[in-house]
């Protein structure tokens, strides 16, 4: 069921694509998911000159149904995109949302659902497109069918909208993730550009009601709301990905740079925003992986997943050349910040073919504590011509025959439709999410070469209880 990809190179084809077994098997598309029942659903809003439109994350709501966020192109600015979809991947009845403001570009990142009331926060971040300032922070709350809670925040970017976090003003950078705690708390993890113009990993909250929360945590300077891995020293660096984690803790992923090269960074706080106490340094651990020479060792943590045992695992990409080369990477760690043994003998997992380019996006754990990977994967020497990666290995870090092929490894395009130049569209897969046993992958795909078209797209792959006895078996 995965396409023929001919912008790949032949021999990437051969190890990656093909299977030992033709049939259908586990982590093969599902032929039960989308309007054309192919395992792949697009979604496109058309309200732009270029129709550009990017998602970013990907949500199972409590009814089964499912959520793409991103940004949207309308023309002169951009909005917030909310693409409703039902459990089965057909348009949802409630349609698609977008949220827009006439000064400003909006741009969503992140999306999870509130437990009590089952509101939707997105956030992501916004440009001043009058003052032309930015970007700045942005949370948004809203109901599933997208409608704006007229309670929540309202600084004036768009009702039910906040900006205000570190000391209730404006933020500078970008948000990348963010999770509601327990008592309503909305924590943000992303990029903070402070007055010397650095960009910064940083962590802050916002209460129930969008106002910034003074309880949590400060960066050590004297800003509340606004705790940094780094607060004294003067280098880059950047939180990708948050989670909840045992006991209340936050567990964030990122990158630093304390040289010219960057390197893997995990993060653990207490439910406050303080440092975790016994992990790392001040609550902290960086993770040099140093796969290419010095000057281009840019490696960078996009995925994390906190164990129910403390554990973490962290996934992302580590450059391996001077030029695009990339492989993918894993750090599974013990609940104090050093090297999970158990996991491929050291702690770490490198995946690298000759020839590929490959960049871990997100990661999940199944139900079998298998790690289920997204991303995306290009021949070296055609970089643009990317495929969706999906990938699964076992708890100790070891391939997994059982997942389509011997690799355990499956890369396809969004695009279902050749066109007349004989080409399948570049795919970018973002995030990734179980539902039930079955993994859902969104992302975007591009249109034509040298257009700026994109759209919204999501697959879900099938299990081994779907195709054993043909595909009876269903969700």
């Amino acid at each position: 069921m995965t396409c023929c990809i001919r912008n790949i190179a032949a021999p990437i084809l051969a190890l990656i694509l093909f299977p030992t077994a033709l049939l259908a098997r586990d982590g093969d598309l599902d032929p039960k998911f989308g309007t054309n029942q192919n395992g792949i659903e697009r979604v496109s809003f058309d309200q732009g000159v270029f129709n550009r439109d990017d998602a970013s994350d990907v949500l199972v709501l409590q009814d089964g149904s499912i959520v793409l966020v991103g940004t949207v192109d309308i023309g002169s600015v951009t909005g917030l995109g909310i693409a409703r979809l039902t459990a089965d991947g057909a348009p949802h009845p409630d349609g698609n949302t977008v949220i827009t403001s006439s000064d400003f570009f909006l741009r969503a990142t992140a999306v999870v659902q509130q437990s009590g009331d089952g509101m939707l926060v997105v956030a992501g971040s916004y440009f001043d497109n009058v003052a032309q300032e930015g970007p700045f922070w942005l949370v948004c709350r809203m109901t599933v069918e997208g409608e704006p809670d007229l309670a929540f925040g309202s600084d004036g970017v768009h009702d039910g909208c906040a900006t205000g976090f570190a000391d209730g003003m404006l933020t500078k950078g970008t948000i990348n993730d963010v999770v509601v705690q327990p008592n309503g708390r909305i924590v943000a993890a992303g990029v903070y550009v402070d007055d010397n113009q650095i960009p910064r990993a940083a962590l802050s909250a916002l209460t129930p009601l969008g106002s910034a929360d003074a309880n949590f945590a400060d960066d050590g300077m004297g800003a509340d709301n606004l705790t940094m891995p780094f607060p004294q020293v003067m280098f880059s660096s950047s939180f990708r990905a948050l989670q909840l984690g045992v006991g209340g803790r936050l567990v964030a992923a990122g990158a630093a740079a304390p040289d010219a090269d960057s390197e893997f960074l995990v993060a653990v706080y207490d439910e406050d925003g303080d440092p975790a106490a016994g992990f790392g340094i001040s609550g902290r651990v960086l993770l040099p992986v140093d796969l290419g020479p010095v000057g281009a060792q840019e490696d960078v943590a996009e995925g994390v997943v906190a164990l129910a045992d403390g554990r973490i695992i962290a996934a992302g990409s580590a450059q391996t050349d001077e030029n695009s080369g990339s492989g993918g990477i894993l750090f599974k760690l013990e609940s104090n910040g050093m090297p999970d043994l158990t996991f491929n003998g050291s702690g770490r997992r490198v995946i690298v073919f000759g020839g590929a380019i490959i960049r871990f996006s997100d990661l999940a754990v199944d139900s079998k504590d298998r790690i289920v990977l997204t991303g995306t994967l290009a021949d070296a020497s055609t970089p643009f011509y990317s495929v969706v990666l999906a990938m699964r290995l076992t708890s100790f870090g070891g391939f997994d025959p059982t997942f389509f092929s011997d690799i355990g490894l499956n890369a396809f395009s969004f695009d279902t439709d050749e066109n007349e130049f004989n080409f399948v569209a570049p795919s970018r897969a973002t995030s990734v999410v179980l539902q039930g046993e079955h993994a859902l992958i969104a992302g975007s795909v591009q249109g034509p070469i040298n257009q700026f078209d994109s759209n919204f797209a999501v697959a879900r792959l099938g299990d081994d209880v779907l195709f054993r006895n043909g595909f009876e078996a269903g969700l």
